[in-house]
């Protein structure tokens, strides 16, 4: 089965919101076997919809349409699809009601412009909505699928999780769909295609290959009827991969690199710190997003000023010699906030977000230092590119040299598990 997303409004189109909604079914989908032919992003023009909702019905299977489902004289989609499939809308009583009590509940007085949202088209099936007032429709005609899904994200992922990915699951239960993610560090996405190109050309398994912000993904997905030849199809190319990549892999699946770091350090009952400069917080914030930080995370700051540097404790002679931006200052930096939290490991990290360089240092340029009281792991990192994607990549990397560093002290101290 074939599926085309349309991704309706004109602060898409303009870019001032992105389009989040559009990755998340085409990743959906892919895992259900679904083969997504184009995404498209088109304004808020009733004219544009109908045109693009007829010619994704004639390339694909199953059309999903986010967005434009809202009460404003805007929101267009309710009306685009009745055009396309020249079917007339009418209130839906049971809509109706379910609009007005949801109002109704939050001693809200509904606005008569709401009362769009309950209009419905004869061969569409009502999709409920379980936090917010925008329903979806699911539509099966002329052997095709039309799927209309809210803009709103939170909306979408209920709808999705709750409805649509069981009911498109059964239209395509043929097929046993398994995928294995491969997760790397510290290799470019052309160096891992290189070594591993034999691979690409196969069409069952397929492997994708994908940058992500905590390194290069290699995703295997293998077909069949049969879910245990499924599942040796996939381990079988997983095999190859490892055998060729295994010191750069740190993960698979749904592994994420704060929740091993998190794993591990509650593991060996370990405390740590954190002072960092040019990232400001973000590091901190990524380690304490995950539940059970507080197990061993005892503190970060942002010392983003030179004075708070040496107020917590780096050496002043240091700053003034090799400069703030330096991988000597790094390495005061997590030696003073380590003393300062009176913890088993701190990190620094320090360097240039701006525009214009400083200590004769590029901006993108970081420098970060892990550090015990017996073992040190310093690196630099040169990201020409924006502050936030600077920002993000210095905290992967961060947490990753932080297991290679966090490996090494362990088998150094013999640590026993707690």
């Amino acid at each position: 089965m074939k599926a085309e997303i349309i991704a309706i409004g004109n602060e898409l189109v303009i870019g001032d919101t992105q389009d989040t909604n559009s990755a998340y079914l085409s990743s959906q989908l892919i895992e259900l076997g679904i083969e997504v032919n184009s995404i498209k992003i088109i304004p808020d023009e009733i004219n544009v919809i109908v045109e693009a909702i007829n010619s994704s019905y004639i390339k694909s299977d199953i059309i999903l349409i986010t967005g434009g489902l809202g009460p404003t004289e805007d929101d267009l989609t309710r009306y685009a699809v009745a055009k396309a499939l020249k079917e007339e809308q009418y209130i839906s009583p049971i809509l109706r009601e379910t609009i007005t009590q949801y109002f109704k509940t939050r001693n809200i007085e509904m606005p008569e412009s709401n009362l769009s949202q309950s209009m419905i088209i004869p061969s569409a099936e009502i999709i409920p909505n379980e936090v917010g007032t925008a329903p979806g429709w699911w539509i099966e005609r002329d052997k095709k699928i039309l799927i209309t899904m809210p803009g709103v994200p939170s909306e979408l992922y209920e709808m999705w999780g709750n409805c649509i990915r069981e009911k498109l699951q059964l239209k395509n239960n043929d097929l046993n769909i398994v995928i294995r993610t491969i997760k790397t560090f510290g290799r470019s996405e052309s160096s891992i295609a290189e070594e591993i190109f034999d691979l690409f050309g196969s069409q069952n398994p397929s492997l994708g290959i994908y940058v992500k912000p905590d390194g290069v993904h290699l995703r295997i997905m293998g077909k069949d009827k049969s879910e245990a030849k499924a599942i040796n199809l996939v381990k079988n190319f997983e095999e190859q991969i490892v055998s060729v990549l295994k010191p750069d892999i740190w993960g698979f699946d749904d592994d994420t690199l704060e929740q091993k770091l998190c794993d591990w350090m509650k593991h060996y009952g370990l405390k740590l710190s954190i002072m960092e400069s040019c990232t400001g917080g973000l590091l901190s914030d990524t380690i304490t997003s995950i539940e059970g930080s507080s197990k061993y995370f005892k503190g970060g700051v942002v010392s983003y000023s030179t004075e708070s540097k040496i107020l917590l404790g780096a050496n002043s002679d240091v700053i003034n010699e090799y400069g703030v931006i330096s991988p000597q200052v790094a390495q005061e930096m997590s030696k003073a906030v380590r003393v300062f939290f009176d913890t088993d490991i701190g990190i620094g990290i320090t360097g240039v977000l701006g525009e214009a360089p400083v200590d004769g240092n590029q901006p993108g340029v970081a420098y970060i230092n892990i550090s015990s009281s017996s073992h040190s792991r310093d690196w630099v990192m040169d990201f020409r590119r924006n502050r936030s994607i600077m920002k993000r990549r210095a905290v992967s990397s961060t947490i990753f040299q932080f297991l290679l560093f966090l490996n090494e002290y362990i088998n150094d101290n013999k640590l026993d598990t707690k």
